[in-house]
């Protein structure tokens, strides 16, 4: 429920995202802990992963003070699976 107010989404559109996150990686990235949940390793991984494609986008876009890592935008990222 925190995550998704701070996403400013629906804790059930959260909870479908991360499912089909889930499907997508073939690999569970949160798991339950104690009354909330945590990430796993997989999770830290892909944040890694996220964060510096993120700053990629970032070093693109000269002077637009853009700040991935403190920005309260909400970015939507899009996998293809090959054909």
């Amino acid at each position: 429920t925190r995550a998704a107010h701070t996403l400013g989404m629906s804790q059930p559109a959260v909870s479908n995202a991360v499912s089909r996150l889930k499907v997508m990686f073939n690999d569970e990235l949160f798991v339950r802990y104690g009354r909330g949940i945590q990430p796993t390793a997989r999770a830290y991984q892909l944040f890694g992963s996220v964060r510096q494609a993120l700053q990629l986008v970032q070093n693109e876009l000269p002077g637009s003070g853009f700040e991935p890592l403190s920005s309260e935008r909400v970015f939507h990222l899009c996998v293809c699976s090959p054909l």
